[in-house]
């Protein structure tokens, strides 16, 4: 694998194939990049590929693209094989951790990782909001604590004032997002309420994003692809 850039050994080859109007190859070079797409505006993120990239370069492989106009594309996924015998014992046997019932923030600009991590989420037994953009987070945010600090100031005063609002006990905060990205939603969070709890979440190769804001006060980091048996256990760590 030395014209990869690839250590030796034994690894797992992909080969993905389709008969569509392919790329051009002033642009295959840019695929990758997060955000780069060619479709019009509002209807693609350019985040699919690039996830992709940084999910299989985390796994310390590499993907190639070879395409000729007109002729389709075809994506070549290069994985390092693993000698390890599979356990189907231990398959699909993680633990579990259930929450309790705490209100939990998912922010993704992907529909699919919104739709699907909430699933999970309930499963595990929390009730939960979603926001595509960080814009939308902050405005979530805000609108919690400014509705529940109304309440707090208006209990005394009658016992019929109740905000049902609900406030977010923590905040699952996608780290690469166009327009407001993870990182400045977090500053802005943090200014809200100091002591919202806060776990970052990637698919991409952002180790030193993701350092710089756990040493400013966040939480945890977690991979995307959320695994619920995971995903549980590091929101009972944080909550707890």
């Amino acid at each position: 694998m030395k014209p990869y850039g690839l250590a030796e050994g034994r690894f797992v080859k992909i080969t993905i194939s389709d008969s569509g109007p392919g790329i051009d190859e002033s642009i295959c070079e840019k695929i990758f990049d997060p955000f780069f797409t060619t479709k019009d505006v509002g209807k693609g993120t350019g985040l699919g590929l690039s996830s992709a990239y940084g999910i299989i370069k985390g796994h310390k492989g590499i993907i190639k693209v070879e395409s000729v106009k007109g002729k389709g594309a075809t994506f070549v996924i290069y994985i390092p094989a693993s000698d390890r015998r599979i356990d189907t014992e231990a398959e699909g046997s993680g633990k579990i951790i259930k929450g309790a019932s705490e209100t939990i923030l998912l922010v993704d600009d992907e529909k699919i990782v919104l739709d699907v991590g909430k699933e999970m989420l309930e499963k595990i037994g929390h009730k939960v909001l979603t926001a595509r953009c960080g814009e939308d987070a902050v405005n979530i945010i805000k609108k919690a604590f400014e509705k529940n600090r109304e309440a707090d100031c208006n209990i005394n005063k009658t016992k019929d004032v109740v905000s049902d609002f609900p406030r977010p006990d923590l905040v699952i905060l996608d780290l690469v997002m166009p327009d407001m990205d993870g990182e400045r939603t977090f500053d802005i969070i943090k200014n809200i309420n100091p002591e919202l709890k806060v776990l970052l979440a990637s698919g991409y190769d952002e180790e030193s994003k993701a350092a710089n804001l756990l040493e400013r006060g966040c939480d945890g980091f977690i991979q995307k692809p959320f695994k619920i048996d995971g995903l549980s256990m590091k929101l009972r760590d944080i909550l707890a």
